[in-house]
């Protein structure tokens, strides 16, 4: 018991040297932040935490945290719009929703995270259940980029055994498929009608 209390007080010593030290350094840890590469920053950026959460006291909750942290640094520092990414135009259609048709109806909501997943950062998946939307799911990426790579890359992809449909999501050609739709069928209707069938 006095052998921890011990441990603790030792740590929180530390802790405190550190934090005088990062003090004093902070106008310099500013400065510098822009100059160094995106691992260096990894390293600057998390030190800070680590005397926050302290690997002897770990649980799982910050070890979860500390991931966390890590991997979306990580994402985020490879973001950095490279002069290719920023010279690459968009077509007028391309959009952060994609569309997706053909599934097969048991895919699960994990499935379907793990595949688009892949290409960035999700920020919604939106599978349909009723009868005439089952195979279809929305997929929303937090970037346009990530989603113009899926929809590139999976469209006609062999998935469960079915070639997937990749679009970008429109509402206006959605709306007058909807519309055609319903003329068709009052067409089929008096068709029937003309010629007595049932």
């Amino acid at each position: 018991m006095k052998r921890r209390k011990r441990e603790r007080e030792a740590d929180e010593r530390e802790v405190l040297g550190q934090r005088r030290k990062r003090e004093s350094s902070s106008s310099n840890f500013e400065a510098g932040i822009s100059k160094r590469t995106a691992k260096t920053n990894l390293v600057v950026v998390l030190a800070p935490c680590s005397d926050l959460l302290p690997f002897r006291y770990s649980n799982t909750a910050t070890d979860t945290l500390r991931i966390f942290l890590v991997n979306t640094f990580i994402q985020h520092s490879s973001r950095t719009l490279s002069p290719l990414r920023m010279s690459r135009k968009l077509a007028p259609e391309a959009n952060r929703i994609l569309f997706v048709k053909n599934l097969n109806y048991n895919v699960t909501a994990e499935q379907l995270f793990d595949l688009f997943g892949k290409f960035g950062p999700i920020r919604q998946i939106r599978q349909g259940i009723a009868n005439t939307s089952k195979g279809t799911a929305f997929v929303v990426y937090e970037d346009v980029h990530d989603a113009k790579q899926a929809c590139d890359k999976l469209n006609g992809f062999n998935f469960q055994n079915r070639y997937l449909v990749v679009l970008y999501h429109q509402p206006e050609k959605m709306v007058r498929t909807k519309e055609d739709i319903t003329e068709r069928q009052e067409n089929l209707e008096r068709l029937k009608q003309q010629h007595g069938i049932e």
